[in-house]
C-alpha cells in the first residue's frame, strides 16, 4: 500500500512539473492577482520582444506592439507610424535602435520600423506579454513615452562593458522595458544578445524622436 502511494506520489510530482515546463516554455508573461488567473481578465498579446540573427549566435532585440484592443486603435491608430497590419488585419508598431554610422564615435539611434525590425520571417525567438485588462494601456504608454522622449545621444558600441558610458541596440530595449516597469524576458541560451544586461537610460516624452536616417544599417540590423 506505501509503496502504492509513493508511486502515485511521482507521478503526481512528475504530471506537475511537466505542466510547469509546458508553461514557462511559450514565452508568456502574465500579471497574476493572487496567485489566480483568469484567461478573460486579460488582454491578447500585444507587446512582443524579439530576436532576430545578425551574425552566428549574435542577435539584436526589437520590440512589436500590436493594436489589438479598441482603447489602443482609439489612441494610436490615426498615428502614421502604424502603417504595418498583421495576419488578423491589426495595425503595429517595431521600435528598435542601431548606430547612425559604422564609425567606433557613432550614436545610439532609434527607430520605427526599421526593415529588419519589421520582418517576421527572419525572427528566431518572440516573447509575448500579457496584462490585466486594467494594466494594458498603461504599460503601452510608458513605453512608447519613453521611446520618445530618447534624443539619439547615447554613445554606441556593439559590444557595451559594463564599465563604460555605451549602449546598443539590445540595451534601448531592455531600457524601454524598464521605463513601463517591465523585467527583460529570457531567451534561449544558445543565442547570445550584447548589451540586453545593460539597460540603457530612458525617460518619458510625448515627442516622437527623429525617424532613422538610413545612413548605415549593418547587414543583420
Amino acid at each position: 500500500m506505501r509503496t502504492e502511494r509513493k508511486l502515485l506520489l511521482i507521478v503526481f510530482q512528475f504530471v506537475i512539473l511537466g505542466l510547469f515546463a509546458s508553461c514557462a516554455s511559450t514565452g508568456h508573461y502574465r500579471l497574476m492577482e493572487n496567485n489566480r488567473f483568469n484567461p478573460a481578465e486579460f488582454a491578447t498579446e500585444k507587446l512582443t520582444v524579439q530576436i532576430h540573427r545578425v551574425l552566428g549566435p549574435w542577435c539584436h532585440a526589437s520590440i512589436r506592439i500590436t493594436l489589438d484592443s479598441e482603447a489602443l486603435v482609439e489612441k494610436y491608430g490615426n498615428e502614421d507610424r502604424f502603417v504595418k497590419t498583421d495576419e488578423n488585419g491589426n495595425k503595429y508598431i517595431t521600435l528598435g535602435a542601431g548606430p547612425n554610422h559604422p564609425f567606433f564615435f557613432s550614436r545610439l539611434k532609434a527607430g520605427v520600423n526599421r526593415p529588419k525590425d519589421a520582418n517576421d520571417k527572419i525572427k528566431v525567438e518572440t516573447y509575448n506579454y500579457y496584462f490585466p485588462k486594467e494594466n494594458k494601456m498603461e504599460v503601452i504608454e510608458k513605453i512608447i513615452a519613453a521611446f520618445k522622449a530618447y534624443d539619439n545621444g547615447l554613445r554606441f558600441s556593439f559590444f557595451p562593458g559594463k564599465a563604460n558610458e555605451r549602449f546598443n541596440s539590445n540595451s534601448f530595449v531592455t531600457g524601454l522595458l524598464l521605463a513601463a516597469g517591465l523585467e527583460a524576458p529570457r531567451f534561449s541560451e544558445k543565442y547570445k544578445i550584447p548589451g540586453y544586461n545593460k539597460p540603457a537610460p530612458l525617460f518619458a516624452s510625448q515627442e516622437w524622436p527623429q525617424e532613422h536616417n538610413g545612413i548605415f544599417e549593418p547587414v543583420g540590423f
